[in-house]
């Protein structure tokens, strides 16, 4: 293997890395808030159904983009 294919491969390494990270990032922040949500449930605070939506659309969005990761991530490793 020449020096050109082992700096490629190891920004592919880099990458696959750096996405993964990202991806467990997404899958933490996801879980963070939604055991925050239930946390102010159970402690019965009142709290206006806008910001359950929008921490709600926060989960959604970090899922989305979660998906998103795992799908580059197999792709990668295929290639």
């Amino acid at each position: 293997m020449n020096r050109q294919q082992e700096i490629r491969k190891e920004r592919e390494a880099d990458q696959l890395a750096a996405l993964t990270g990202t991806l467990v990032a997404c899958e933490k922040t996801a879980k963070r808030i939604q055991d925050f949500i239930d946390e102010v449930k159970e402690a019965g605070i009142k709290t206006p159904v806008e910001v359950y939506k929008l921490l709600e659309e926060e989960i959604d969005t970090l899922k989305a983009l979660a998906k998103e990761f795992e799908a580059d991530i197999e792709k990668m490793k295929q290639s």
